[in-house]
């Protein structure tokens, strides 16, 4: 309730159009999609987030729908992707890890590249298949198999 109030000052202020929202950006966990929009938030800019339970209680549907949006006031697209390109190039977290220290960066073991192509084990993609086209269950991956494109090394995580 909070956010609507808040967009309805900012509306007010800029004279915005409070019915007209854009997508500026989509995503396949809800979760992610919030953190998007706290990031928006506190650049000052109103977002909301749009689709999140149609992904939670459906993954595949919300997936096919678009995922979860988050959505800004159409005159303020421009910037919200400004902070998209900024939160995609890696400026953050470089704020982040020059605050914080490492924080959890995936890197290859043998070179320390973060350059890498990561994908599910066949044996899961397959199990994820099957349970899907005969339960209707969709099973997130919890293995992935990392492959550096630097020097070629391969490596799992649990």
């Amino acid at each position: 309730m909070r956010d609507v109030v808040d967009y309805a000052i900012l509306a007010r202020s800029y004279r915005i159009d409070p019915i007209v929202l854009t997508t500026v950006a989509s995503f396949t966990e809800p979760w992610e999609a919030h953190m998007f929009r706290g990031r928006l938030r506190s650049e000052g800019i109103p977002a909301f987030v749009a689709f999140e339970f149609h992904v939670g209680n459906n993954w595949s549907w919300g997936l096919g729908l678009g995922g979860a949006q988050v959505q800004v006031p159409r005159e303020l697209a421009g910037p919200a992707l400004a902070v998209w390109r900024e939160c995609r190039s890696g400026a953050f977290r470089a704020e982040l890890e020059a605050e914080f220290g490492d924080i959890g960066r995936i890197a290859c073991p043998h070179c320390g590249a973060a350059d890498y192509r990561k994908r599910r084990p066949l044996y899961a993609a397959a199990a994820a298949i099957i349970v899907s086209l005969f339960f209707g269950l969709c099973i997130p991956p919890v293995t992935w198999i990392y492959r550096c494109r630097v020097c070629g090394t391969r490596w799992k995580t649990d």
